[in-house]
């Protein structure tokens, strides 16, 4: 056990020294805020202005957000905001 804990510790602190990995931890969990307030969130605002409903176009919302992240090989060329 105390060597999985080592080799834990180990492999954190590398994984804060790339950006890469970083990000590769961060993003999906901002996908996940995102995708679980932001979007039913704007989805009121857009029907209450707009009366288009955004919720029945979820799925393709998922896709064309998250996408970019799937495909990315290089993460410094991808722009989370």
């Amino acid at each position: 056990m105390k060597k999985i804990l080592a080799l834990t510790l180990f492999d954190l602190k590398y994984v804060f020294r790339d950006f890469m990995l970083i990000v590769s931890i961060v993003a999906p969990i901002f996908l996940a805020i995102l995708f679980g307030y932001g979007i039913p969130l704007v989805s009121v605002l857009i029907e209450e202005r707009f009366g288009f409903d955004l919720m029945a176009y979820t799925d393709l919302l998922t896709i064309v957000l998250y996408l970019p992240y799937l495909l990315c090989k290089d993460y410094s060329q991808l722009s989370l905001f």
